[in-house]
């Protein structure tokens, strides 16, 4: 792979499992576009000296209620705790605190006063199997830990994925199980640099990626010296109940989805074992981009997005991969996120927004 100032990362997800997302970042703003790419000097890397985990509560009183979730954040594909990791670099050495992990645990504490749901804990509502939260203050799970290593080792842009990943997030066990159990999970290992890297499981039924931003973000905000987060959070999940929104699905559109259903259905994608296939990640260089565009129809060189482009050729390759033939119809589902696209989604609102279009 070629050195760029741009980088595109594509993630092609050929799998039905759950994979770690990496990111890279400092400890103030966010510079991708100041990146240069270089090879991972080590293929594994051992979090060590793990402190105990402990519970970070609110900061001061919460409400203490029952708050419904949407259908959105109801489904039952989101019943899960979403890994990821972060790496943070050092911007000013001499600004910086000595350990980074005590000012963030005060920070998520303040900001559980204005995310407080995330500190209260899930249960299933007697009729329909429904989710609720109940916001009980009980908090969230912080552990500090270290590790022999530096943000360079990482690659430039820290490159996913690596063994024992797993060591720079907390051990939450099954992560299928939220009933009753703390919704967030905090890990920050320090480096030998002075970053850190943060590991992080959030339960998917509280919050989207996007979401997720928002919520540390606001730990960072409040981390810097901000007496309250930028932007400031909002429930509302009763805009994505089935009931305020008119259906909209297409007869052939309950076929289809009926169709892969059923018991019987013979579609590839849903026969493949999940064993037999692989999560992979590639990073495209512009360079890469460019050679990509060359084989785009002179008739839409113009127009044609990044996106689209990444998408076709993941598509192409994956249809390639699961052994599809030619006479074979193969729709497309692409997520699109409800944030700043839908007039009556608030700012601040950080449940799940995510609808599937199918193509």
């Amino acid at each position: 792979m070629n050195s760029s100032t741009h980088q595109v990362c594509l993630h092609a997800q050929i799998v039905g499992t759950h994979c770690i997302c990496i990111y890279s970042s400092n400890i103030l703003h966010l510079h991708p576009s100041k990146l240069t790419y270089t090879i991972m000097k080590q293929k594994s890397f051992v979090a060590h000296r793990r402190g105990n985990p402990e519970l970070v509560t609110p900061a001061r009183a919460t409400p203490c209620k029952t708050k419904l979730l949407s259908d959105l954040d109801d489904h039952w594909d989101l019943r899960y705790l979403q890994p990821a990791l972060r790496f943070f670099r050092v911007v000013d050495s001499d600004c910086r605190p000595a350990r980074p992990g005590d000012a963030i645990r005060a920070a998520l504490a303040e900001a559980l006063v204005y995310y407080y749901p995330i500190a209260g804990r899930l249960r299933e509502l007697p009729k329909g199997h429904k989710l609720a939260v109940e916001c009980t203050g009980e908090g969230v799970v912080f552990v500090e830990a270290e590790a022999e290593a530096t943000l360079e080792d990482f690659g430039d842009p820290p490159m996913p994925t690596f063994c024992n990943a797993e060591g720079f997030l907390c051990d939450v066990g099954d992560a299928r199980v939220i009933i009753g159990r703390p919704l967030f999970y905090m890990q920050i290992t320090h480096l030998k640099c002075g970053g850190f890297v943060l590991g992080t499981h959030i339960c998917h039924c509280i919050a989207d990626a996007f979401g997720t931003f928002q919520f540390l973000k606001a730990i960072f905000d409040i981390a810097r010296g901000e007496a309250k987060p930028t932007m400031l959070p909002v429930w509302k999940r009763e805009l994505f109940v089935g009931t305020s929104l008119p259906p909209h699905i297409k007869e052939e559109q309950e076929k289809f989805f009926d169709e892969l259903e059923s018991a019987t259905c013979d579609d590839i994608m849903v026969t493949m074992p999940t064993e037999n296939m692989v999560s992979e990640y590639f990073i495209l260089s512009q360079r890469d981009m460019v050679a990509l565009r060359r084989h785009v129809p002179l008739n839409l060189t113009k127009t044609v997005t990044s996106f689209e482009l990444l998408t076709a050729v993941t598509w192409r390759s994956r249809t390639v991969a699961l052994g599809y033939k030619p006479c074979h119809i193969v729709h497309l589902m692409i997520n699109v996120n409800a944030c700043g696209r839908w007039k009556k989604l608030p700012s601040g609102y950080y449940g799940n927004g995510l609808m599937c279009s199918v193509i």
